[in-house]
């Protein structure tokens, strides 16, 4: 009778085997993953991505400076409003006069500016910051701000 013993080599190679191949089939899975992601949102904004509480996702560039316009239109409308303890204030965006030549804009949005900043973020850089990017707008989400100019 004829005994078979693996030699220690041979186990160890085995057990070095399996978490290799996990290893593997994870990256290809998220890699997988992200080439989806990338496929289906080309030209479109990356999910988790936020201004305010209005969510953006999927939104075009120029869905995202439509949006944008509208809403500056209504802050124009309605002014800005402070509360501070009891008291509270509306500031109009724009200052008017009884004459054309002395009205005046105290805040000026660029939604144009915005909604290219918003729409390059995850796209601008190199892959791995870019990947870095996407991973955490989709986690954590990504709030994006409003690009402004204030006249003091």
């Amino acid at each position: 009778m004829l005994l078979v013993i693996d030699p220690p080599k041979s186990r160890i190679l085995k057990w070095l085997l399996l978490p290799v191949a996990v290893f593997f089939i994870f990256l290809a899975i998220i890699s997988l993953a992200f080439f989806i992601l990338n496929r289906q949102y080309e030209g479109r904004i990356y999910p988790g991505i936020k201004i305010g509480n209005i969510d953006l996702s999927g939104l075009t560039k120029a869905g995202v400076e439509k949006l944008l316009v509208e809403k500056i239109d209504e802050l124009n409308q309605k002014g800005l409003k402070f509360k501070y303890g009891d008291s509270q204030m509306t500031i109009m965006p724009a200052v008017v006069s009884l004459e054309a030549d002395l009205t005046y804009r105290i805040m000026s949005f660029d939604p144009e500016q915005t909604s290219e900043e918003i729409f390059s973020f995850g796209r601008n850089r190199d892959f791995f910051p870019n990947l870095e990017d996407k991973a955490t707008a989709l986690l954590f989400g990504k709030p994006a701000g409003i690009i402004y100019d204030l006249n003091e």
